[in-house]
């Protein structure tokens, strides 16, 4: 089934707690199952780390694209080239606005691009920019902690997830099928 979208909105997953990117992902797995065609861009995140979510949509690869550039945060990279990096997410966001402007795509969506942002890694305004340029038959997704007033501002959806209690505070690692 053919489908398009006639109101693009942007929606914001931010907050502390967990949920984010399953949130998008979720209203990914949505949208394909009404033939939309989305491309994804996961900033921060290495090419070799596996989720079951991201592994899940390998099924519907005639209409999902999965953008990772290795370009993992300095958390779990101290050694990390910050300047690569920066340039890394530059690039990213490039190619996810050519994406956008394509045509070729109901859905972008931008996983941790607001913590790419607040830790100074993606000018505040190229995401700004780019939310505007935004065609009107396409719908944005922005996930990750700490999203800026600016980006808040724009959205049409912002939800926060704020955890109240982990697992994690008692000693418990994330979990296969569950965190990741």
């Amino acid at each position: 089934m053919k489908s398009r979208i006639e109101i693009g909105l942007i929606h914001v997953y931010t907050g502390d707690g967990k949920g984010k990117t399953t949130a998008a992902l979720g209203q990914v797995l949505r949208s394909l199952g009404y033939g939309l065609k989305v491309y994804i861009v996961q900033f921060l995140k290495s090419k070799d780390d596996f989720s079951g979510e991201i592994d899940s949509l390998s099924q519907f690869s005639d209409n999902v694209k999965l953008v990772r550039y290795h370009q993992v945060h300095p958390i779990f990279d101290p050694d990390v080239n910050l300047e690569q990096l920066r340039s890394s997410v530059s690039e990213a966001l490039d190619e996810a606005r050519k994406a956008m402007l394509s045509g070729g795509y109901n859905i972008i969506v931008l996983d941790e691009i607001n913590n790419a942002v607040a830790d100074g890694f993606a000018d505040i305004a190229s995401i700004i920019s780019f939310m505007k340029s935004k065609p009107d038959e396409v719908e944005l997704i922005l996930t990750g902690r700490k999203a800026a007033q600016e980006i808040v501002d724009l959205a049409d959806y912002v939800t926060e997830m704020r955890c109240i209690k982990h697992p994690f505070e008692k000693g418990i690692s994330a979990r296969r099928g569950i965190e990741f």
